[in-house]
């Protein structure tokens, strides 16, 4: 877990003048820190919440994939 807190730390601080976009990359962290907790105690939580992280990841991924894509077209500009 200390890894998912440093890169919260690091992406809240890159985003830190933009309040909308603080708003939801909070929001989506304490999301995956809630799934993760659920996945760690094991249980039946444990296969749903594994499941959603998975969902989440390839979303998070794309996420970066076009974010990466818009700054580069505006750095390019």
């Amino acid at each position: 877990m200390r890894i998912l807190a440093s890169t919260r730390a690091k992406i809240l601080d890159l985003h830190k003048v933009t309040p909308a976009v603080l708003a939801k990359v909070d929001k989506e962290c304490e999301r995956v820190f809630t799934l993760g907790a659920k996945s760690r105690m094991g249980g039946t939580d444990k296969g749903a919440a594994l499941d959603v992280l998975g969902s989440h990841r390839v979303i998070f991924r794309n996420k970066t994939l076009a974010l990466s894509d818009l700054l580069a077209a505006y750095r390019a500009s």
